[in-house]
């Protein structure tokens, strides 16, 4: 169950890093001053940067490798387990 734990934390840091980049994509359209558009534009590109990078880390497919499909509950069902292979279905 912990590598479990472990996805849905890191799945929630990817979201509020998401999160953080839709409210900085809504001020570039609503009110940002014209001599900020640039600056905040790199805002976004390192953070869309830093969601890809904690998406393709070796973390995350630790976890998926990991997860044991019998320990998990009707709410995390998604997840099943390849007979005989070892691997994760999503």
């Amino acid at each position: 169950m912990k590598y479990y734990q472990e996805l849905e934390k890191i799945y929630s840091r990817i979201t509020s890093v998401e999160n953080a980049n839709s409210i900085l994509a809504w001020d570039i359209a609503v009110n940002i001053p014209e001599n900020s558009i640039e600056t905040r534009a790199e805002h976004i590109s390192e953070l869309k940067n830093i969601a890809h990078e904690i998406l393709v880390g070796n973390r995350l497919g630790d976890c998926l490798i990991n997860i044991d499909a019998k320990l998990l509950d009707v709410w995390q069902g998604p997840f099943k387990q390849q007979k005989g292979s070892g691997q994760m279905i999503v």
